[in-house]
């Protein structure tokens, strides 16, 4: 992104959009230089998010994939968010980590898979951003960044 150091980012600073009228997260702040910033997306494969579906409040690990068209995973959701979430439900921040605030949206749910032995679900999530058409971003400063 075209702000750096002097204009205040940080590393681990959020990264978002506005998409159809609400926040969206594209990723956090990995490198920053006096005047551009590097961002590592929400879908690169080595992203972990603490996430909250917006049915039901269950929460999970959402991992990226590699890419915006592999999306990211969202695992470890008790298997009792299946009674209430469907595919095109909002996954958003959980806020439990200090890098991202509650309840900005980070994709949408287009699968869902039980772990037939286990307890948790494992939902396949697309970018609720379009990457490919990206114009404007701001940064949110990260609560432990703040001076």
């Amino acid at each position: 992104v075209s702000a750096g150091s002097s204009a205040g980012v940080r590393k681990n600073d959020a990264v978002v959009t506005i998409f159809e009228g609400r926040p969206v997260l594209i990723g956090r702040i990995v490198s920053v230089s006096p005047w551009s910033s590097g961002v590592k997306p929400v879908y690169h494969a080595g992203s972990s998010i603490g996430a909250r579906l917006e049915k039901g409040r269950f929460e999970g690990l959402l991992r990226g994939a590699g890419s915006p068209d592999k999306g990211m995973t969202l695992h470890f959701v008790n298997k009792e968010a299946e009674k209430l979430i469907s595919h095109g439900d909002p996954v958003i921040t959980s806020g439990l980590s200090s890098l991202f605030p509650a309840g900005i949206e980070i994709g949408r749910i287009i699968a869902i898979s039980r772990d037939i032995e286990g307890p948790a679900l494992t939902l396949k999530v697309k970018p609720a951003a379009d990457f490919t058409r990206l114009e404007r971003v701001f940064i949110l400063r990260n609560r432990e960044s703040a001076p």
